[in-house]
C-alpha cells in the first residue's frame, strides 16, 4: 500500500502478487522454536537475534535467505546459510 501510494508500483500489482504470497505463507513457524539457534548465531557474529532468526530459519529448512542486509548476508554466509543479497 506504501508504495503503491507513493507511485513506486503500478495498479494490479498486489492481484498479480497475491498468489505468490499465499503460497508463500502456506507455512507459518513460531519464532520461538528458532531461538536457540538464533542466539547461537548472534553471539558467535555479534549480530542482532532478530534478523538470525531469520538466517537459522533458512538453516534449518535448507533455503536460500534473500535479504538487503549486507551484515545479515555475511552472518548467513560465515554459517554456511545460502544468501542472495538484493540490491
Amino acid at each position: 500500500r506504501k508504495r503503491n501510494r507513493k507511485g513506486e508500483v503500478g495498479p494490479g500489482v498486489l492481484e498479480r502478487v497475491i498468489p505468490f504470497l499465499k503460497s508463500a505463507l502456506a507455512q507459518l513457524t513460531a519464532s520461538n522454536t528458532l531461538t536457540d539457534d538464533a542466539a547461537k548465531l548472534a553471539l558467535a557474529f555479534d549480530h542482532s537475534i532478530y534478523d538470525c532468526i531469520y538466517v537459522a530459519l533458512a538453516g534449518r529448512e535448507r533455503l536460500t535467505l534473500i535479504t538487503a542486509d549486507e551484515r545479515q548476508d555475511a552472518v548467513a554466509r560465515a554459517a554456511g546459510v545460502p544468501s542472495r543479497l538484493l540490491r
